[in-house]
């Protein structure tokens, strides 16, 4: 669980790193914001909006919005496992999460490579390179790697029930 933890908050900040390199504060505002719709989509599509507290139809909406935005940014940045119930993330789309996380972090590196870094005016930047281009790739693969072990990691060490 540590691992897994581990790869998405890696994973997570290492897009948004990238990201900002690329496009700045609007394009990861951009992203994120997208990520979060489809997220809140998915849950209103399912059926699956309000959240259970029991509240007035007013406070219920505000309620939801809140506590819906906030297990999705904890979710993002830990890979919070309590997520996977139904009555949070669920599975299937606690899933989809870490494996779009891990995903983008290869997206985000494919937009580096064809844009560039930029600095604020948009011009291309020049500046040291703490990281060389082609190393992105290499870190951004080792990532995968460690994801895919601690993800089959827990489900192997899952009760066979809840697989």
């Amino acid at each position: 669980m540590y691992l897994l933890s581990f790869c998405q908050l890696l994973g997570k900040s290492f897009e948004i790193v990238i990201l900002m390199q690329v496009g700045g504060k609007t394009l990861v505002v951009a992203v994120l914001g997208g990520e979060m719709v489809v997220y809140l989509l998915y849950k209103v599509i399912r059926g699956d909006w309000r959240y259970f507290l029991n509240l007035p139809a007013a406070g219920s909406f505000f309620a939801s919005v809140i506590l819906r935005v906030t297990v999705k940014v904890i979710h993002d940045f830990t890979g919070f496992l309590h997520a996977r119930h139904p009555y949070e993330m669920g599975g299937f789309y606690w899933m989809l999460n870490m494996a779009m996380t891990q995903g983008s972090v290869f997206a985000a590196i494919f937009l580096k490579s064809e844009f560039g870094w930029r600095d604020v005016n948009g011009d291309q930047a020049t500046i040291f390179y703490l990281i060389r281009d082609e190393d992105y790739i290499k870190i951004a693969s080792v990532l995968l790697v460690l994801w895919l072990i601690a993800i089959f990691s827990l489900i192997l060490a899952s009760e066979k029930d809840f697989r």
